[in-house]
């Protein structure tokens, strides 16, 4: 499976962010940037996110589609990706075990195998 261009600035950019220590859980908006998406970029970030989770998973590595809080929930508590992720994940409770997984993945040492 090959990246399109956009989901692989999406997971460079986020892994970049994880490993200089930023947060696990990103807005649509933190990704976009990250991932230097701007217009129609931006607007698509979620597939580009959801690409980049398929190639994660085919590699087995934590899926980073969880990391991009949904819409619905950006500004509240709850932190949960959009519903059609959770819902190809199996439900909250498997999306917050992939959350957990990405958040504690050795990234670092990953990226410098």
């Amino acid at each position: 499976m090959h990246l399109s261009p956009l989901a692989r600035r999406t997971l460079v950019g986020y892994l970049n962010h994880l490993i200089n220590g930023g947060g696990h859980l990103v807005s649509r908006d933190e990704l976009a940037a990250l991932a230097r998406a701007d217009g129609s970029g931006a607007a698509r970030i979620a597939d580009a996110a959801a690409e980049a989770g398929r190639w994660c998973a085919q590699h087995s590595l934590p899926n980073i589609a969880v990391a991009l809080i949904g819409a619905e929930h950006e500004g509240s508590a709850v932190m949960l990706p959009d519903a059609e992720v959770v819902d190809a994940m199996g439900g909250e409770a498997a999306v917050r075990a992939e959350q957990a997984r990405l958040r504690d993945f050795d990234w670092q040492g990953w990226r410098d195998a």
